[in-house]
Formats: C-alpha cells, sequence, structure tokens
C-alpha cells in the first residue's frame, strides 16, 4: 500500500480555512454557555447543566483543556451541580477552574467565586475545618485586589460567609466578630439578613441592648426594599419585641408583639407553632406588668392552640392550665 503524503498547498489551505471553521463553533459553544446562564437565572438547573456541558465539549474541541474558557464554563457548571446538591461533582468543575486560573498575572473574580463556592459545598456537607479553608484562602486573595470596589465586595462576602458559618455551628462570639468587620463596610450596602444574624448573635451573647440596634437596621433595610412584606417585617418586629422582653421591658415588648400577632394572625391564621409563641409572649409579659386580664385572655389561646398543637394530654396543656387555675384565683 503506497503511504499518501498530502502537497504541502493542502496543509496551508487546511490551515487557512481552520479559523474559518472553528468560528461558527465557537459562536455555537457561546450560544450553549448563554443559554445555560439563563436557565440557570431561572434555576432550572438541570436544563442549565445539559447547556453547559454542550458547551463546555465545543470549547474543548477548538481551544483545548486549559483555555480561560474552560474556566468560565467550569465555574458556571459547578454553580449548577451545586444547586442540586451534587457537591462532589461541583466541586470537580470548580477545582478545576482553580486549576485553569492559578498562576496568572492579573487576579480574576472568577477565582473568589470559586473559592467561595467550595466553601459552601463544605459548609452545607457540616465540614467544618474545610469550609473555613476555602473561605480564608478566598478572603486573603480578595485583599490583594487593588480595585477598591471589588475587595471590598468580596471581603465582605467572606466575612459574611464565614460569620454564618460559625453562626450556625453556635459560635456567636466568632460569627459577632466577622459580621462586625463586614458590616462595617463603606462600599458595600449590607443585606437585612445579615443585620439579623448579627443581631440574633448578640441577642444569643445576652446583648439585648445592642442586638436591638441590628434588628433596627435591618428594619430600615426592608422597609426600602420590601415595604409590602408585613410578614418579614413582623418577624423583625418579634424579635426586638424578645430583646425587650429579655431586658424586663415588658411594656414595650407587648407594643412589638402585638404588631406581630396582628400580622400573624393575616398570614398563618389562629392555630399553628407561630400564632403559639407569639401568644406564649404576651401572655407572659401581660402577665409581668400586672394586667391579668390580659394575661388570661392569652393563655386562653395558647391553650386552645397546645390542645391542637400537643394533644390534651401533654405537659405544655397541664403547665398552662395550672397557670390559669392560678391567675383566676
Amino acid at each position: 500500500m503506497m503511504n499518501y503524503k498530502p502537497h504541502i498547498s493542502v496543509l496551508l489551505l487546511i490551515l487557512f480555512l481552520s479559523p474559518v471553521f472553528a468560528e461558527p463553533r465557537l459562536e455555537n459553544a457561546n450560544y450553549y454557555f448563554d443559554k445555560g446562564m439563563k436557565y440557570q437565572k431561572q434555576r432550572q438547573y438541570f436544563l442549565a447543566i445539559k447547556s453547559l456541558e454542550k458547551s463546555m465539549k465545543i470549547f474543548q474541541s477548538i481551544l483545548g483543556k486549559d483555555h480561560t474558557e474552560i474556566g468560565r464554563n467550569s465555574i458556571a457548571l459547578g454553580l449548577a451541580y451545586s444547586r442540586i446538591k451534587n457537591y462532589e461533582k461541583s466541586r470537580s468543575y470548580l477545582n478545576n477552574a482553580l486549576k485553569i486560573y492559578r498562576g496568572r498575572d492579573t487576579p480574576n473574580r472568577l477565582i473568589l467565586t470559586a473559592y467561595r463556592e467550595i466553601g459552601r459545598t463544605y459548609f452545607l456537607e457540616k465540614k467544618k475545618p474545610l469550609a473555613i479553608g476555602f473561605y480564608q484562602k478566598g478572603l486573603s486573595i480578595a485583599l490583594k485586589f487593588k480595585s477598591k470596589n471589588v475587595r471590598e465586595k468580596y471581603v465582605y462576602r467572606f466575612q459574611v460567609s464565614l460569620g454564618d458559618l460559625y453562626f450556625y455551628s453556635h459560635d456567636y462570639r466568632k460569627a459577632i466578630a466577622y459580621y462586625k468587620t463586614a458590616l462595617n463596610s463603606n462600599t458595600v450596602k449590607p443585606y437585612a439578613v445579615d443585620y439579623h444574624r448579627m443581631g440574633l448573635s448578640l441577642a444569643a451573647i445576652g446583648s439585648h441592648i445592642e442586638s436591638i440596634k441590628y434588628f433596627q437596621k435591618q428594619m430600615n433595610v426592608l422597609q426600602k426594599k420590601m415595604p409590602k412584606n408585613r410578614v418579614r417585617i413582623a418577624s423583625v418586629y418579634h424579635n426586638i419585641g424578645k430583646a425587650y422582653k429579655n431586658l424586663k421591658q415588658y411594656r414595650k415588648a407587648i407594643e412589638y408583639h402585638e404588631f406581630t400577632l396582628k400580622e400573624y394572625k393575616v398570614k398563618y391564621g389562629i392555630d399553628n407553632k407561630h400564632m403559639y409563641q407569639i401568644n406564649k409572649l404576651l401572655a407572659e409579659e401581660y402577665q409581668a406588668v400586672g394586667n391579668i386580664k390580659n394575661a388570661v385572655r392569652y393563655y386562653n389561646k395558647l391553650l386552645h392552640i397546645a390542645k391542637n398543637q400537643f394533644g390534651n394530654r401533654s405537659p405544655e396543656v397541664t403547665r398552662i392550665s395550672a397557670i390559669l387555675v392560678k391567675l383566676k384565683h
């Protein structure tokens, strides 16, 4: 059999035409990537993964496995897999992105996204030391960004992530330290939930006066951004009321909890755990200020809910019944 050797002109023609053929394929890769990101925003994660994997395959065939486009695609896939709780697959894509971006001259924001998401997956799997490691590594990289706005934005995110990790681990003092640093940022506007967790952390260590300040900041954000979400605002009133109750300022606590009761009743009805909690607080607060009539009224409501929630012979029903007997005599 003769070995065929293409003429040099044929090879040159192939080299000349290869970019022409590659360009439409790159357009297809970008099309699938954009489609995948659109699905991601719509929270249609399985469809997002399907499109992003098509995009990845085309990019790899044209650009190779170490191109920055592959890094970008890997992060998008890592985020999508994370949202469907396939954390191992998520980390494999995110680590691939880190491998591609490491060692490049300019720090890339996508590196920070990868570190934060890997930390988040470990946090959700309750692998605290690994989560802390990735969060702290991401934080150290974020601190090196020259742009103040970029630097403070990502430093804020990592500090809040570390605060959340310690908050859910019930290590409230460490949570407070990270939250406080984040919330003192001059360029990043905090989310309401960040003020919320800071307030809860302070309440957990008995700093009720300080917790009220952060709950009020949370309320200011909600009233500006979500003024029609009365239940969310009522939940803040609930926490402020509890802080005043712990400070033994019962009349202020009653004021906040009466508002909460009104909004919870509209949202949840009269017989549920939310109404149980708020009626219990109001009964105890009215009893504390000596308003026996209102205390009895709320204990009666509480008794009705307790019977439905726990059963007629439950210890809670017995406890409430004993209080009512004492108050009526």
